[in-house]
């Protein structure tokens, strides 16, 4: 590894650093068969090793509507939120007006006892 790569490596990694040899080891792929024929009957994994293609793309699509969907949902909270604020001034009145109510109560029935 030449001492620009280092450089690179340490700057990208803060300080931790890779040895050349842990980064030039290929993926072990022992007993990927035997995990394949356990597996073999799961609609899922047949799905995907079938339409692997289909599914990246149907992947990247469904992440895009999900996307479109919470900007929409952003917007309709946005659009809602005169309608929020008034809503909570108006509970916060009825919380004022009932505890007007609860006092007059308690004193009604502090004059029913004398």
């Amino acid at each position: 590894m030449t001492g620009v790569q280092e450089q690179q490596y340490e700057e990208f990694f803060g300080g931790f650093f890779f040895d050349e040899d842990a980064l030039s080891k290929d993926i072990s792929l022992d007993g990927l068969d035997k995990e394949l024929e356990e597996h073999k009957n799961y609609d899922v994994l047949i799905s995907i090793l079938a339409n692997g293609e289909k599914q990246r793309d149907m992947a990247t699509m469904v992440e895009g509507n999900l996307g479109h969907i919470e900007q929409d949902l952003i917007q309709d909270y946005i659009k809602d939120n005169d309608s929020l604020v008034l809503l909570h001034d108006q509970i916060h009145d009825c919380d004022i007006v009932l505890s007007q109510i609860g006092s007059l109560l308690s004193g009604f029935q502090f004059t029913l006892v004398l």
